[in-house]
């Protein structure tokens, strides 16, 4: 980005660490990490296997507890011993450390005492004039470009020489504090809606297992049940790739779906084309993952080329994608109890299900999970929605652009 001529009135253009050339209001400061904190690296215990490192003392924070963590850290997997604290680098509840190691630029906030492996770093002997939240979101909006910072090597690293020397700008305290406790209240009605999607596809799956084992019947409904074959519920076609000549980027021919990478949220998405299609799906069919993993359900959200790692199905009704979905991890059960990596279509074809005689009860089961799926869904698609919306307000109150104060 170039220099821009002239900023705005009231603000001053500065250069960031990163290259690049911001406006930020003329009263703010701007000033790197190391002017507000002490930035230092944790330390792992050397050989880590040993286990007179580890006990009940502190927690002994490591990539693999934040990396499905956000904002806070509550516990940890492993805890260290008197000695193995005196090897590591400790924090206290409230202090905010950053991973520099393998999943770089990850900012997190301590509800515990604990030490930190050397994956991290911590902003410690915080001024007064800083606001842990504030910080926080300052983190959380640079992620990516510390990532494209990483060294890369057999992993990406930072080092805390580095993270000292990146630059920011510093509203007064005040500011800071409003504008982390707008982020605050977007984020808590994220994580609510989080909480409720959980809730709901729990609601879901209890009515899957009562459903579609006929543990529960509809009213109006009685009499057994009959097995079938999946080849006698719908119609399969197996997958068959192209050869490679054939695969392109430009939209030619079908999109390619090959295995679970091609599905996002049940659906399939679109990676690569093929413009010759020796086998085909068409839009709403169920795909069928053949190849690990096996048994992993979607729907064709397109007409598509079958690669050799999936197969389409197409049924009269739903009821069959929603039975697919219900026993999707009870393959390795179905395969006499041995691992298996792929399944054919002699033993695709002969895979037995219990399902509903009548038509009419396979609709109202269908039915029923379609409308929670359409909850979920909504949902989704409210937490998407706040989600954008915070990503857009952190850029604008991170860098000045709307003021709170």
């Amino acid at each position: 980005m170039q220099q821009l001529e002239k900023p705005r009135q009231g603000y001053k253009l500065v250069k960031s660490f990163f290259g690049n050339y911001e406006e930020i209001p003329q009263e703010w400061d701007f000033i790197t990490f190391s002017d507000i904190a002490s930035i230092k690296r944790g330390a792992s215990p050397r050989p880590i296997e040993d286990p007179r490192y580890f006990g009940k003392g502190r927690g002994w924070i490591r990539i693999g507890d934040v990396s499905n963590s956000y904002k806070y850290l509550v516990k940890t997997t492993d805890y260290l011993s008197e000695l193995g604290e005196s090897k590591s680098v400790p924090v206290n509840e409230g202090d905010l450390i950053m991973s520099i190691a393998a999943t770089v630029g990850k900012p997190i906030i301590l509800k515990m005492k604990a030490c930190i492996h050397d994956g991290f770093v911590t902003f410690s002997n915080l001024s007064s004039d800083i606001n842990t939240e504030f910080l926080f979101y300052l983190l959380t909006k640079i992620e990516n470009k510390l990532k494209s910072l990483g060294q890369h090597g057999t992993q990406s690293n930072l080092n805390a020489d580095l993270v000292s020397r990146i630059t920011f700008a510093k509203p007064t305290l005040k500011e800071q504090q409003k504008i982390a406790e707008i982020l605050s209240n977007i984020d808590d009605l994220i994580n609510n809606l989080e909480a409720l999607i959980e809730k709901k596809k729990n609601i879901k799956q209890g009515a899957m297992q009562e459903l579609l084992t006929g543990k529960r019947r509809l009213e109006g409904f009685s009499g057994d049940w009959e097995v079938k074959t999946l080849s006698e519920c719908g119609k399969i076609t197996m997958g068959q790739s192209p050869d490679s000549e054939y695969y392109n980027n430009k939209g030619q021919g079908l999109p390619l779906i090959q295995g679970n990478a091609d599905i996002k949220n049940r659906e399939t998405i679109i990676r690569s084309f093929s413009s010759m299609s020796p086998k085909k799906g068409k839009k709403g069919d169920i795909i069928l993952t053949v190849r690990a993993p096996v048994g992993q359900v979607a729907k064709a959200s397109f007409d598509c080329c079958l690669g050799r790692g999936v197969c389409a199905i197409s049924s009269k009704n739903d009821y069959l994608y929603y039975h697919l979905m219900f026993i999707e991890n009870k393959w390795k059960s179905m395969s006499t109890g041995s691992t298996f990596d792929s399944i054919n279509s002699k033993e695709l074809n002969k895979l037995q299900l219990k399902i509903p005689k009548l038509i009419e009860e396979q609709i109202r089961i269908t039915t029923i999970l379609s409308e929670m799926d359409n909850e979920i869904s909504e949902l989704e698609k409210q937490r998407d929605k706040y989600i954008m919306i915070k990503q857009g307000m952190m850029q604008k109150l991170l860098t000045g652009e709307i003021r709170l104060v």
